[in-house]
């Protein structure tokens, strides 16, 4: 009997696309493309993001 492979995403690839994410936020804000009062707001969804991402692998490594 064959067995056929599924193309489930890792938690790594989901953390991965978390910090594609963050990197993109961080593109528009560098590049002026947001006033500083949204600068600062998404500086924190950033952090967020990226703390999101840290605790996916944490998971996975524990």
């Amino acid at each position: 009997m064959a067995q056929t492979q599924t193309n489930t995403p890792t938690p790594f690839y989901y953390a991965d696309e978390l910090r594609d994410v963050a990197s993109l936020i961080d593109l528009v804000v560098a590049g002026g493309g947001v006033d500083s009062h949204s600068a600062a707001m998404l500086g924190d969804v950033i952090d967020k993001i990226l703390e999101c991402a840290n605790y996916v692998e944490r998971r996975v490594d524990a």
